[in-house]
C-alpha cells in the first residue's frame, strides 16, 4: 500500500463551511475537511511517491504538472470560497497527516482568523496588462503562439527568467 500525505487546499471558518463531497482535488482525490479550533481545513490524501519531497522536487520542474495541479488546486479554492469566506493555501503544501494539520489549524489560529475576517465580503479579482507587448492579444480559445495555454506559456517565460538569472549569477 502506497504512503499518504494530506494536501491542503484553503482554510476556512467551522460553523458555515460547504460540504466538499463531490470535489475532486489534485491529482483526481477526493477532498474531504479536517475540522479543529473553529477551523475547517479543505484537503485531501495524496500519494507520497508522487507528492513527497523528491518527487515533487521533479514534479515542480515538468510544467504540464504543475499547470495541472494549479488548475485542480485553484478549482477547490474557488468552490470553497464561492460559499465562505476563503484563506488559500500555498500550491503542493502536504503533511504528513490530518494530526499536522489539526496542529497548523491551533498554531496559526489567530493569524487564519484574522485573514478570513479581512476578507470575509470581498471577491479577488485577476486583471491582466500586457505592456511593451510586440504580437498581438492572446489568440482565441485561450492559446498562445505553439498552441500554449496563457498559464503554461506563463510558466514557461517564467521558468526562461529564472534560469536566465542563475546563469548570469553563476
Amino acid at each position: 500500500m502506497t504512503e499518504t500525505g494530506t494536501y491542503v487546499y484553503a482554510i476556512a471558518r467551522g460553523p458555515d463551511s460547504p460540504d466538499p463531497s463531490g470535489l475532486e482535488g489534485v491529482a483526481g482525490t477526493p477532498v474531504r475537511t479536517v475540522e479543529h479550533a473553529g477551523l475547517v481545513a479543505y484537503v485531501s490524501a495524496v500519494p507520497l511517491d508522487r507528492f513527497g519531497e523528491e518527487p515533487l522536487r521533479r514534479s515542480l520542474e515538468d510544467l504540464d504538472w504543475v499547470a495541472d495541479t494549479a488548475r485542480a488546486h485553484h478549482r477547490v479554492v474557488e468552490a470553497v470560497s464561492e460559499a465562505v469566506a476563503t484563506a488559500p493555501v500555498r500550491l503542493v503544501t502536504v503533511y504528513t497527516g490530518e494530526e499536522q494539520v489539526s496542529a497548523l489549524l491551533e498554531r496559526r489560529h489567530d493569524d487564519f482568523a484574522e485573514v478570513l475576517s479581512r476578507v470575509a465580503g470581498r471577491r479577488e479579482w485577476g486583471v491582466k496588462a500586457y505592456a511593451g507587448q510586440t504580437a498581438g492579444p492572446p489568440s482565441p480559445g485561450g492559446q498562445e503562439e505553439g498552441g500554449e495555454s496563457p498559464g503554461t506559456a506563463y510558466l514557461r517565460r517564467r521558468q526562461a527568467s529564472l534560469h536566465d538569472r542563475d546563469e548570469a549569477w553563476r
